[in-house]
């Protein structure tokens, strides 16, 4: 026995001296040389980000075998991007079945494969096959590249290791716009493919990520794994450490399976056993422990709980451990890439041309990677100094300053500058260039960084996927449509718009960009699921620990001590609440609402646009004619349609609730603008009206609900006119768009609107009347306090009181005219099946008297009303002239262009609408009906009076016939 002790003794005398005499060094360089496979990868990626620039270089409009036109050079510089998302979203499955290192290794065969078929392609074809298979390839990477690093490194230099992949990142641009430079396309493309081979050897010889082997219960291949990455030392240096991953891998399958309604964990005790906690000296070799791993916490067979875990997974998205972290990265992502450079890369050398560098095209864009690896070297060394907050802001503020400077010289020196005539002070748009370049380098790869911190371990993989899609989403926007907006804007108004919208990122990154650095994956994650401020975590880190390290450890310290009775504090916040306070989240609710409002207007206006546009005009190379049929019904075909979504919204509103339906329009309106952008017939252009149509009904519902439910009887009349504003604006902001740029442009500037409204809509809550109606007490309960002032819970007891006695009410109401459900039997007895049909039968008997409810008093009345007021105001013309209104002004001949007079008319009716707003309240709607309703008769019956005294040869010259 002693003999035992002695030995056990000896051991951990041993173990201790080790970890004493372990350099920095040691420790730090297996967390660098498998940091360093990663970045290999990356470096694959980027030379294929890279090769289109040098590729539409040396193709676009040149003579030769294979030259490329504008349209060809525009997909080819683009096409890697779009496919892009579709291995991103699949790359966060692999990567949890396959582990992050097997399937790093395996993406190298598609590299090889990709870059074989570019060096040998013979036409534009196998280019475009080369780079779907390069693009997919590209988003496979993603989730493995962006969990390895952040599951292999600790804390103090995570932010290092991370912004090392920045460094070959920029290494991968600069290196092959230099192979571009100095060899042709052939040549480079070839070059290139040797990168993989290299890289699949290299990724052999580093270890898997010890968090994915404890998830799939290999815990001493977990163990050698981190001894491995911790300086290659003995199990016992590293006990504390897999102890801590163990743990949190239990909690936070424990959460999420609680979470779900599964089991729980099994085994959870057999794993504290093992020697390796404690403290025992060896493990012994045949007995394998296991921590449950993920598959099993579902329960069931192993195909169905795989598939349940799956659909757990898919649902964890939606929760606020993870869905905040996806509404900071996903537009930290849009504004990155929005931010200039992204957009021009492919078109590097022309864009320099334009501006008439001091160097040649080709070698300004070698200057330019060169300055994205200096970025990335600087932010290495400054990340863990400074912290990727202020880098993000300041350099996000470098490529706004950029961007707008390079648009004020394209504005005094590019547009008005002649053919052939020099431009002076040519070095101003280079020095620009290489701040933007500089900056964007840095803030490129800030949300790279989190993506390798943020998620929780258990969707890191999946999460990480649909970031990335949704990078490479808005890398194919911004690159496919720089053509576009340059054609309409010209150069200076293409960074005006980039300029702006890095205008915009900066108050976005100050509001929501947290600190990460120094911290643990576990204090990251802790912060996203409490819905911590950004600020508040920023600029009183030590503070705030301080205290949580207080309470944990059962201190209690003296500011909590000092404080009031809490119901004390909820009548105090009562009191104190000011007005201004207690109406801004109605406001802000509102807005939301309004957004989507915005939608449905921009796409009522729109056909106005196209019609103008496309009417009897002269078809030009990839564009559209119509004739007069055809824009009848471009212009009707919307309306028709949206009945049949007004009448499915009922239905779905009362099914998924106001919030989550205005969320949900939004995908059907991004199809229908995707659908139209690239609609080269008629037929495509009518289904894209067909969706937006249907859609638009969708939205009336839950708009007409919502508003009316979060807000107060005082404000309700005041914010609901905003609406109106906001119609108005939208035919104001939709027309001016036609009148300054072409109907396509107009279209992927509308697309824009539902990702930014899905955005905005997550961050305000549910009706608190639904919820209710649904049993949800508590979460009606959070949703009042915050439309009411983010207040306490007694602050609106009151309210609450009588929206739960309402609620109730309404349900004993449609119970009196329902059969009553019986008890349900047990589960095994032969009435089980009759139950099931009685419940069938019950749930259509209640949607049977939802439609009978419509033909009640309380219902058909208010119907009698306003159907009839509808035909009314949309029979006063106004409404009937509107997709042809250009026309129609032509034939009146009015003094201005008629395109500006339909932007005036908007205009007009912004004014109305804001009269509306602050008349409404002290003079009623029905006074403002029947003036307004009089006032459009008047305004009718004149025109018509002038178009009749008209000569009808006058409003022939226009070829537009008299309105009637």
């Amino acid at each position: 026995m002693e003999r035992g002790n002695t030995g056990t003794n000896m051991a951990a005398a041993e173990s201790q001296r080790q970890v004493k005499n372990i350099s920095r060094f040691r420790e730090v360089l297996p967390q660098v040389l498998a940091s360093v496979a990663c970045n290999f990868v990356l470096l694959d990626l980027n030379l294929s980000l890279a090769y289109p620039t040098i590729l539409i270089a040396q193709l676009h409009q040149k003579e030769g075998p294979l030259s490329l036109d504008d349209v060809q050079a525009s997909w080819l510089g683009s096409i890697a991007y779009i496919c892009q998302p579709f291995g991103s979203l699949s790359s966060g499955m692999l990567v949890e079945w396959l582990g992050r290192k097997r399937f790093m290794m395996l993406l190298n065969v598609p590299f090889l494969l990709g870059w074989l078929l570019m060096c040998t392609a013979p036409n534009y074809a196998v280019l475009c096959v080369a780079s779907v298979v390069v693009g997919v390839t590209i988003g496979l990477t993603e989730a493995p590249i962006n969990s390895y690093i952040g599951e292999v490194c600790q804390p103090e230099i995570r932010g290092v290791m991370t912004a090392c992949a920045g460094v070959f990142y920029q290494c991968g641009f600069f290196l092959e716009y230099l192979f571009g430079s100095l060899t042709d396309w052939r040549t480079a493309a070839g070059i290139s493919a040797s990168i993989p081979i290299f890289t699949a050897i290299y990724i052999a010889l580093v270890p898997e990520a010890p968090i994915w082997l404890i998830s799939k219960g290999r815990i001493e291949d977990a163990q050698v794994a981190l001894c491995w990455l911790r300086g290659w030392v003995e199990p016992s240096v590293v006990k504390q450490e897999l102890t801590e991953l163990i743990r949190y891998h239990q909690e936070t399958m424990l959460l999420l399976t609680n979470a779900s309604g599964s089991q729980q964990i099994r085994e959870t005790s057999a794993a504290f056993d093992n020697p390796v906690f404690v403290g025992e000296p060896e493990i012994e070799p045949k007995r394998k422990p296991m921590v449950v791993a993920e598959t099993e916490t579902t329960g069931g067979s192993t195909c169905c709980g795989g598939r349940s875990e799956m659909l757990d997974r898919i649902r964890d998205l939606v929760r606020p451990p993870t869905l905040r972290p996806l509404l900071l990265v996903i537009p930290f992502f849009f504004f990155v890439h929005f931010s200039g450079l992204t957009s021009i890369r492919p078109f590097m050398v022309h864009v320099f041309k334009e501006y008439q560098m001091p160097i040649s095209g080709e070698w300004a864009t070698v200057v330019s990677g060169g300055c994205g690896v200096v970025s990335t070297v600087f932010m290495m060394c400054t990340v863990q100094r400074i912290g990727k907050r202020p880098l993000s802001l300041f350099c996000t503020m470098g490529s706004a300053l950029a961007a707008l400077l390079l648009a004020v010289y394209a504005l005094v020196e590019v547009a008005p500058q002649k053919p052939g005539e020099p431009l002076s002070a040519t070095w101003a748009p280079l020095l620009l260039f290489i701040l933007l370049s500089f900056c964007n380098g840095i803030v490129g790869q800030m949300p790279w960084m989190l993506l390798s911190e943020v998620f929780p371990f258990r969707t890191r993989g999946l999460s990480g996927g649909v970031s990335a899609a949704g990078c490479y989403v808005f890398l194919f926007l911004s690159s496919k449509t720089f053509i576009d907006i340059e054609r309409s804007f010209q150069l200076h108004g293409a960074f005006w718009f980039y300029g702006a919208i890095s205008c915009v990122g900066v108050v976005f990154l100050y509001f929501r960009l947290l600190e990460t650095e120094g911290k643990s994956l576990e204090e990251i994650e802790n912060h996203f699921t409490k819905g911590l401020s950004a600020r508040r975590t920023t600029t009183m880190t030590k503070d705030g620990h301080e205290m949580e390290g207080m309470m944990a450890s059962g201190k209690k310290p003296e500011i909590v001590a000092g404080m009031d009775n809490p119901v004390t504090n909820d009548h105090k916040q009562h009191k104190t609440v000011t007005r201004f306070r207690e109406v801004l989240p109605q406001v802000l609710a509102t807005m939301a609402c309004n957004m989507v409002g915005l939608e449905v207007i921009v796409t009522l206006a729109f056909s106005t646009v196209a019609i103008a546009q496309m009417h009897r005009a002269e078809a030009q190379p990839h564009d559209l004619s119509l004739d007069d049929v055809q824009a009848s019904w471009i212009a009707s075909i919307p309306f028709i349609c949206q009945p049949v979504g007004s009448v499915v919204s009922g239905l779905l509103v009362q099914l998924m609730g106001r919030k989550r339906s205005l969320m949900l329009v939004n995908v059907p309106f991004l199809v229908g603008w995707l659908l139209m952008y690239t609609a080269h017939s008629f037929e495509q252009l009518a289904v894209a009206q067909v969706i937006l149509g249907v859609t638009i009904g969708l939205c009336e519902a839950p708009l007409n609900t919502y508003y009316g439910e979060i807000s107060q009887p005082e404000l309700r009349g005041i914010l609901a006119g905003t609406a109106g504003t906001t119609y108005q604006t939208g035919f104001f902001l939709e027309y001016l768009l036609g009148k300054v740029t072409n109907w396509r442009t107009v279209v992927i500037m509308n697309a824009v609107l539902p990702v930014i409204t899905v955005l905005y809509f997550s961050q305000v809550p549910e009706s608190p009347i639904w919820l209710l109606s649904k049993g949800r007490k508590r979460d009606a309960q959070n949703a009042l306090c915050w439309l009411r002032g983010w207040v306490k819970p007694n602050a609106v007891k009151e309210e609450f009181s009588q929206l739960v006695r309402y609620s109730e009410e309404a349900k004993k109401e449609i119970e009196l005219r329902t059969p009553d459900e019986e008890e349900r039997p047990e589960a095994n007895t032969l009435l089980d099946w009759t139950h099931r049909e009685h419940v069938t039968a019950k749930r259509r008997w209640k949607c049977l008297g939802l439609a009978r409810d419509v033909l009640r008093p309380p219902t058909l009345r208010p119907l009698s009303l306003v159907v009839p007021f509808f035909f009314f105001v949309h029979w006063t013309a106004m409404t009937a002239i509107r997709p042809y209104m250009v026309h129609v002004f032509e034939g009146f001949k009015v003094p201005i262009d008629p395109m500006w007079a339909t932007v005036g008319s908007a205009g007009i009716g912004i004014l109305g609408s804001l009269c509306l707003l602050l008349l409404v309240h002290s003079t009623g709607k029905r006074p403002l009906s029947l003036c307004c309703i009089a006032v459009c008769s008047v305004a009718c019956v004149l025109l018509g009076l002038f178009a009749f005294l008209v000569p009808a040869e006058h409003m022939q010259k226009t070829g537009t016939r008299a309105p009637a």
